[in-house]
């Protein structure tokens, strides 16, 4: 009798470290997916400025380290508020997209919400199309058209085919 539940006990053990060691193992499995999969979303939802530059450049437009300068220049209330922002111009023509590059995100839409300098500058344009991520894009054109085809380039949805010329 006491062999046979000697047996029993084991037996039982043995069912339950397998169902353990096993369940750790897919637990383990799972956490390394989930990790994978939150990386690869981390980096596919970045958004930096060579991403930005390069849509600008594929769409003709060239970079400005002048016109940085000159707009940086400008926007000295930011820094006197303790706020870091990085200029970046692109320009075609009579096209000129400015991209204000913020430390984070949420210092960007305070800035939307309190900052009358930039409420002026983007006055009449939707704030969602010129937001992506960190940055704000200001687009200055004589034209609607100069306007939503940097929003379209600025948000990475530019088409060449939509703007030919015909």
């Amino acid at each position: 009798i006491w062999l046979t539940k000697c047996l029993k006990k084991t037996t039982m053990n043995l069912l339950v470290y397998k169902i353990l060691y096993k369940g750790r193992l897919k637990m383990k499995k799972l956490f390394a997916s989930l990790m994978v999969l939150t990386f690869v979303f981390f980096m596919v939802g970045c958004v930096n400025v060579d991403t930005i530059k390069s849509d600008f450049e594929e769409a003709g437009y060239t970079y400005s380290e002048d016109g940085s300068t000159w707009i940086s220049s400008l926007l000295t209330g930011f820094e006197e508020d303790g706020i870091t922002i990085q200029v970046h111009v692109f320009s075609k023509g009579l096209n000129t997209a400015i991209v204000l590059e913020f430390d984070a995100e949420k210092e960007m839409r305070e800035q939307l919400d309190e900052n009358d300098t930039l409420k002026g500058l983007i006055t009449d344009l939707d704030d969602a199309d010129l937001v992506r991520g960190n940055f704000l894009l200001i687009p200055i054109s004589l034209t609607s058209d100069g306007k939503t085809q940097m929003i379209d380039i600025f948000n990475g949805k530019y088409k060449a085919e939509n703007y030919a010329k015909g």
